[in-house]
């Protein structure tokens, strides 16, 4: 008899989840509030050009085992990840390179001479190890005062809506650095594509074993009520809507989706805006992205908002999430999984090695120990 898995939420890591196990055997029925799959990574159409309503999406990686997967089931475009930041420098502004690279350096220099040497200056001065006290003295260290305030500071505050000091550094030096060289992608992984992907989870989820159920939203009481009917039951939504807590702490921008009858917005795919004179952080434009040919363009503009779309990590809430998902753990009936599940903020790549691993167990979760089901769950926190 196949093992049934029961997925609560069908966004990215419940699709890749979903088909997984149902190659590994199991019956899967995944339960979606919405009418459609997807989650934040599903796409739209204004007249045929195709956007990312929650934000840019680029997949990305250095396993091959995960990209083969993705592309199993839908088309790319090759795209490398390339943006620029508008940089104020006593009152003159420029368009310059983002992670900062020797390029970049030059152009700040170009707007404001002597300020490459003291660039320089600084990060020479670096110390041998970066200060992990919080994500502020982290960055501070690794790329030097002058390149955190023009780049950074703003940047981060205005995307997470709380001081810089408060968040946790244990995900900056993955995403922080300064190039010695002309390097300007933002992403270090040989393998980089633009997917379709709708018709992605179009077919991620065309598999017999699996059973989608559209406009089910789902609770904690339905959860435990199949947990309790004998099922194993896989939770992706907010982890506090399974352990009443207030310790963890969401953030998520307001999207405004803008179409313009033109052919170029700007110059490049995306452009972010650490200065305090904008109200946006981030504009994209998407056609850059995928390729399309249209005589108009869609961008969207990215404003801090109050969504409950990406974990804030801080030391506090990095405690309080691995005390609540080890908890669920033991207990042995609710799994949390995911990105709200497991309240981490994933790439998408590491969405599909999640799957990847635990879709070959969860159909066995029943029959795991306590210690074994601990064990999967650490390295569900763990996966990168």
């Amino acid at each position: 008899m196949k093992s049934e898995v029961h997925i609560i939420g069908a966004g990215l890591a419940g699709c890749c989840l979903a088909r997984v196990a149902a190659e590994n055997d199991c019956k899967v029925i995944l339960y979606e509030a919405a009418r459609h799959v997807g989650g934040i990574c599903r796409e739209k159409e204004k007249e045929g050009i195709r956007y990312h309503p929650l934000g840019p999406h680029v997949f990305h990686s250095h396993l091959k085992e995960r990209t083969d997967f993705f592309k199993r089931f839908t088309d790319v475009v090759k795209y490398v990840q390339r943006t620029k930041t508008l940089v104020d420098v006593n009152g003159k502004t420029g368009y310059v390179p983002w992670p900062p690279t020797q390029e970049s350096i030059e152009k700040l220099d170009e707007l404001e001479p002597g300020i490459k040497q003291k660039i320089l200056d600084e990060i020479a001065a670096r110390p041998d190890e970066l200060d992990m006290t919080n994500f502020e003295t982290c960055v501070r260290t690794l790329v030097g005062d002058t390149l955190y305030e023009l780049f950074i500071k703003n940047y981060t505050e205005k995307f997470w809506k709380v001081p810089a000091t408060t968040l946790s550094s244990e995900w900056a030096p993955k995403r922080m650095d300064v190039r010695p060289n002309y390097d300007d992608r933002v992403f270090k992984d040989q393998i980089q594509f633009m997917p379709d992907y709708n018709k992605f989870f179009e077919n991620v989820i065309d598999h017999p074993n699996i059973e989608v159920r559209y406009k089910h939203s789902m609770k904690k009481v339905d959860a435990y009520r199949l947990a309790e009917e004998g099922h194993i039951v896989v939770w992706t939504g907010n982890l506090d809507k399974l352990r009443d807590t207030d310790k963890l702490k969401y953030t998520g921008p307001t999207i405004h989706v803008e179409l313009h009858k033109q052919e170029h917005y700007q110059d490049f795919p995306v452009v972010n805006y650490p200065n305090t004179t904008h109200d946006y952080h981030r504009i994209t434009e998407y056609k850059k992205m995928t390729g399309q040919e249209h005589p108009w363009t869609v961008i969207t503009k990215e404003y801090p908002g109050r969504s409950r779309m990406y974990p804030i990590n801080t030391k506090e809430t990095a405690a309080e999430r691995e005390r609540l998902v080890l908890e669920l753990a033991r207990e042995g009936k609710v799994i949390p999984y995911g990105r709200l599940g497991l309240y981490r903020y994933l790439d998408m790549h590491i969405v599909v090695g999640m799957g990847l691993y635990f879709g070959t167990i969860v159909g066995k979760w029943d029959k795991l120990s306590e210690d074994e089901r601990v064990d999967a769950c650490r390295k569900l926190l763990e996966i990168e």
